[in-house]
Formats: structure tokens, sequence, C-alpha cells
């Protein structure tokens, strides 16, 4: 799990966009670059004005979710429908800054008895993208390490990773409680299991990862792998979408007392 710290933050401190814009709601539909994708941000009713100072600097995905986690906003990646500022982020520099961990995915997979040519036609027939394969192995492989851990009655001291001090400013939401308090009538590998589960449902939107991992057992299969892609595929992320996935699932396994 270091090195995937290592590569997480890589992908949170990347420049993504030069030149974010922060437009009103009627600004938003006008023609975008090519290259660059939008990404809504609708904030609570009682945030104001001076709580989101710097929205027009924002240049990396830490920065973003360090306002998102100050203020509570929440983030709609390309719909700006139902949101009154929105910022644009270059899809190519997404791309760029998932590199390392679309590299160590396709590792991750390899030792899972897939080949390169299996996961290039994996990619090709659910319509997906390489990055779709970080924000499925990110979860996957946070499932597995979990799982493992707190398999074992007397683990190893947890080897944790540096992810940004996203938490130093105080948050409008309640910490969860840490996974070694499980709470009544639930052992610490069920909470194990719900949190990480919760998390990916939380920025995969839609996507029942419960039905698709929890019944494969400690180490996920390569039919439910699969299943899992194609349903993370269907999103339709793009670069910018899978960024912002991968890295809001990191910060809400750090929420919830891991790492």
């Amino acid at each position: 799990m270091s090195s995937f710290g290592e590569n997480l933050n890589i992908m949170m401190t990347a420049d993504l966009s030069p030149v974010p814009s922060r437009r009103h709601v009627d600004f938003v539909y006008g023609d975008a670059r090519p290259d660059s994708q939008r990404v809504g941000l609708r904030f609570p009713t009682d945030v104001y004005d001076g709580e989101i100072e710097g929205l027009d600097s924002i240049s990396t995905v830490e920065q973003l979710l360090k306002l998102c986690h100050r203020t509570a906003a929440e983030i709609f990646v390309d719909d700006t429908t139902m949101t009154e500022y929105a910022i644009t982020l270059s899809n190519k520099a997404a791309s760029e800054s998932l590199r390392p961990i679309v590299s160590s995915s396709r590792k991750f997979l390899r030792e899972r008895d897939f080949t390169d040519e299996e996961i290039d036609e994996m990619i090709s027939e659910e319509g997906g993208t390489e990055e779709d394969l970080a924000v499925l192995v990110s979860i996957i492989a946070t499932y597995e390490y979990e799982m493992e851990r707190h398999s074992v009655a007397q683990a190893a001291p947890q080897v944790k990773f540096n992810l940004m001090d996203l938490f130093a400013t105080p948050a409008r939401a309640q910490l969860m409680p840490p996974p070694s308090d499980p709470g009544f009538g639930q052992t610490t590998y069920q909470v194990v299991v719900r949190d990480v589960l919760d998390c990916a449902y939380d920025v995969v939107i839609g996507v029942d990862f419960k039905k698709l991992l929890a019944s494969t057992g400690p180490v996920v299969s390569k039919t439910a792998v699969k299943a899992a892609f194609k349903s993370i595929a269907k999103k339709t992320l793009g670069a910018v979408g899978a960024v912002i996935a991968v890295a809001q699932f990191a910060c809400c396994m750090k929420d919830k007392g891991y790492w």
C-alpha cells in the first residue's frame, strides 16, 4: 500500500489546469476546450462567499477536496445542471497524473492471472478506459489489503502511507468511528467490508460493489473483477472523473480511520 500512497500523492498534487475558472451557472454552458472537463460544485445554502475564497485558483484534486471537506460541497463531474459554480480541469493532465496508478493497477491484475491482452480486451469490450483501471484496482486492492490485515488475530504493525493532511482544517461532517471500534453486533471483519464497500459506492454512484465483491471472500475473483470493471466503465467517468473518484475513495477510507 505504501507505493499506492506515493502514487496517490503524485496524482493529488498534480496541476490539472493552468487556468481553472469559477463560473456562475449562466456561463457554464459555453464552449469548453476539447481537453477540458467541467466539475460542478454545489455548496450548502449556509455557506457564505468567504468560505469558498480561492475557488478561482484551484488546480489540483488536493485543493478541490480540501475545499469540499471544509464546506461540505458536493462534486458533480461534467454535470453542472444542479450547481451554481464549476471549475474546468484538463483531461490530459488528469490522465498523466494517473499513469503511475494505472501502471500499478495493470501489475496488480497480472498478479491475479490477467494477461495484458485480457486487460486490453476487457477495456475494449466494456467501452472503458485505462483510467477506469485505477478506480477499479484502488477499491479492490484496498478491500483485499484490509480484509487480510484484519483477518489475522495478531497482525503485524500497520504500514501507513502519507496521504496529504486533508483534514487539518475543521470539517463540517462528523468523522466516522475508526475500524477498531466495530460497534454492537459487528465484528471488525464485517466493519472492514462495510466501510470499503460504502466508500466505493459513495464515489462511483450506482455501482453496487457489495454484490460484486462481498461474496468473493478475502481475495476478489477474476470474474468479480470483470463484473466490477464493467459497472465502472458504464459510468464513463473520464480521466478527470477517475482522478476525483480515486482521491475521494482514499479520503473516505482515511475519514473512517484507515491508513
